[in-house]
This record gives C-alpha cells, structure tokens and sequence, in this order.
C-alpha cells in the first residue's frame, strides 16, 4: 500500500514538474518573441528619426538626402548588397534619375521602366532583382526601389513608407515634377 501510495504521488509530481517545465519553455518563448519584437520597434523608429533629420538638415544638398535615404533603404531596411532608387515618367516610361548602389562596381543593372510601370505594386523582375514602387499615384513621376531578390528579411509595408518619403522628397524639393506642373527645365 505504501508503494501504491509512494508511485501514485511520484507519478503526479512529476506530471506537474513536465507541465511546470513546458510552462516555463512556452513563457521564455513568448518573451524571447517580444524582446525580438521590441527591438525591431527600436530599430524602425531610429531609422525613422534620421530620415526625418537627414531632411531637416538645410545645408545638405537634396541630391545627397537622396542617396543617403538609398543607402539606408539598401544596407539597413533590405540588408541587400545592391539596391537603385529610380524616378520614372510615366508618360514616356523613361528614367528621369536614379540613384545607385552596387556592391559589385559601376556596372549598370538592365531593368524595365515599362516592365516596372506596368507590373504590380511590387514583384520579382528578373531571377536578380525585385522591385517596389511608391504609392503617390497622383504624380507624373513614378518613384521605384529596385534591390537583390534574394532579400527576405525585410518588412515591405515599412519600405513601403520610406520609399514614399523619398518620392514626396524629391517633389517637396522641386526636383521631380508634379502631373500638372510643366517640364523640368534640367535633369538630374
């Protein structure tokens, strides 16, 4: 009766232990989870923060805003090696600028205007490249972030929000063309 008694609370004791153990795991899961998830937040809000000083600064040509504003959307947001921020007319599908950076050297990366105009918000251009397009449709200008496909790790809905700060940039900043204001009289 003893070892009945002694193996019944045994048994028990260690059930609980197993359900206490598999507790603790699923609770240091979920924090692990939020501490990751903390410091993505932290992340985005001080990439935020120096885009937004980046454009407060007036002494800094818009012209290096913009390729400072690329080099965060490549190495930070997409972790990528290469990465081309273009400013596209819609009209004509021809390239008004871009900005590049290529980690392999000064090579040019073949990439449909038409192609990019035509497609989704965002896709897969080539087995290279994907591209992402700004949202500002009210423009006569289309702003494009083109980078490596094989970037994953990314968040699209906030490369999104970037990408839409640079086009408003560079309307805010008289460089690329409004839909009803008449032509640039010098390119970039």
């Amino acid at each position: 009766m003893l070892f009945r008694s002694s193996f019944f609370l045994s048994y028990h004791y260690l059930k609980d232990l197993d359900k206490i153990d598999k507790e603790k795991k699923y609770s240091e899961k979920l924090l692990n989870k939020s501490y990751r998830h903390l410091g993505v937040t932290n992340r985005k809000i001080s990439i935020l923060k120096d885009f937004i000083s980046i454009m407060a600064d007036e002494n800094i040509d818009s012209r290096k805003i913009i390729m400072s504003l690329t080099e965060y959307l490549v190495y930070s947001i997409t972790k990528s090696s290469n990465g081309i921020v273009r400013f596209i007319d819609r009209s004509n599908s021809r390239t008004v600028t871009e900005w590049n950076i290529l980690a392999k050297g000064p090579e040019v990366i073949k990439i449909s205007n038409r192609k990019i105009l035509n497609g989704e918000e965002s896709g897969l251009l080539n087995e290279s490249f994907q591209y992402l397009r700004s949202r500002l449709a009210h423009t006569r200008v289309e702003c494009a972030f083109i980078f490596d496909s094989d970037c994953k790790e990314f968040d699209p809905s906030f490369l999104m929000i970037l990408l839409t700060q640079i086009h408003s940039l560079g309307i805010v900043q008289k460089q690329i063309p409004h839909k009803n204001e008449a032509e640039p009289s010098s390119g970039w």
